[in-house]
């Protein structure tokens, strides 16, 4: 199986993506854009990140942010990785985490910028569109925004997992990846989609002090 690579992730962050548990499409905020950087996206999040890259979790890591500019959406991308640099002592000693990586993006649909058509509208169908396109693997996760869902992924020595989320003219998309020294297994794949869940509700949480 295909492990979306961070060249890919930058790309994916053209999706629409944001959200606040608990609202829904009718009564949410429309967005007018996404937070100046990674610092409160940080705070909200941090707990569920240190979780995710258990031993090699250092608090000092910042996150980096991106903004790329789009004529159609504002978009915010948050990355974070937390490596091993311990040098292995022979080529038997293929044991433990390697890296943990973490993509946070928020993207906001701008009023206007579909002509006379709904951001909120034009928000939900970009998600969809991009959710159907991994149909085959995605499981639908409810009391998270007004849309979401999640799947997971491995392969070599990597596990990787995917949640998105969505609400109003707002969505998120959140990945990680966990890299091993020897090979991986579909027990850590899921229990990388389990932390990718943990941050999607811990940012879905605090949305409203993100968004400030």
């Amino acid at each position: 199986m295909k492990i979306i690579t961070a060249g890919v992730i930058a790309a994916a962050a053209s999706i629409a993506l944001v959200g606040c548990e608990g609202k829904t499409s009718e009564s949410a905020p429309s967005y007018s854009s996404t937070p100046t950087d990674c610092v409160e996206v940080r705070e909200v999040t941090k707990d569920a990140v240190s979780r995710y890259a258990d031993a090699l979790y250092d608090p000092k890591s910042e996150f980096r942010s991106e903004q790329p500019q789009k004529e159609s959406a504002k978009v915010l991308t948050c990355y974070g990785a937390f490596i091993d640099n311990t040098p292995r002592k022979s080529d038997t000693d293929v044991a433990g985490l390697r890296t943990a990586t973490v993509f946070i993006t928020i993207s906001v649909n701008q009023p206007g910028s579909w002509g006379d058509k709904d951001p909120v509208e034009e928000a939900k169908r970009s998600f969809t569109s991009y959710r159907d396109q991994h149909s085959s693997a995605v499981k639908i996760v409810n009391g998270l925004g007004d849309d979401a869902y999640s799947f997971h992924e491995f392969a070599s020595t990597d596990a990787s997992a995917e949640t998105d989320f969505r609400i109003g003219n707002a969505t998120v998309h959140i990945r990680l990846n966990r890299t091993f020294a020897g090979a991986s297994t579909p027990e850590q794949g899921a229990a990388v989609e389990r932390n990718a869940l943990e941050v999607a509700h811990a940012l879905a949480g605090g949305f409203d002090r993100v968004m400030k």
